[in-house]
């Protein structure tokens, strides 16, 4: 049976495009993850369970920003977490950022977007 999972709409790197990350980098990594009408993100998201990388498996957290902000300018507001570059195992090639997690309500969420991996 397949796991039921809300699919969420995620942006990595907001405000940037392409969404070029250097996997050597001692950085982070920002993501957000956008609120719909029907999803409030910074209400809903657990934060401490959340992991992002090329499976979406990689236990790469830094932190989330404590407060929302509204980065796709839709009137929502959407949280932005960051992820340890070097944890987030993407190599060359790699065309795609996933970020999985669950809600407070233990609901699995998953979100994709794309990703320039550069040297």
């Amino acid at each position: 049976m397949a796991t039921l999972f809300i699919e969420v709409e995620i942006d990595i790197k907001p405000g940037s495009y392409p969404n070029s990350i250097n996997p050597k980098s001692k950085g982070t990594v920002a993501v957000a993850i956008l609120s719909t009408p029907d999803f409030d993100a910074p209400g809903e998201v657990d934060k401490t369970l959340l992991t992002f990388g090329q499976t979406g498996d990689e236990v790469s957290l830094a932190f989330c920003n404590k407060s929302a902000e509204d980065v796709n300018a839709d009137g929502l507001l959407d949280q932005v977490c960051h992820f340890n570059t070097q944890d987030t195992g993407f190599h060359e090639g790699d065309t795609e950022g996933i970020l999985k997690g669950k809600t407070v309500d233990d609901t699995p969420i998953e979100g994709r977007d794309s990703v320039r991996i550069v040297n």
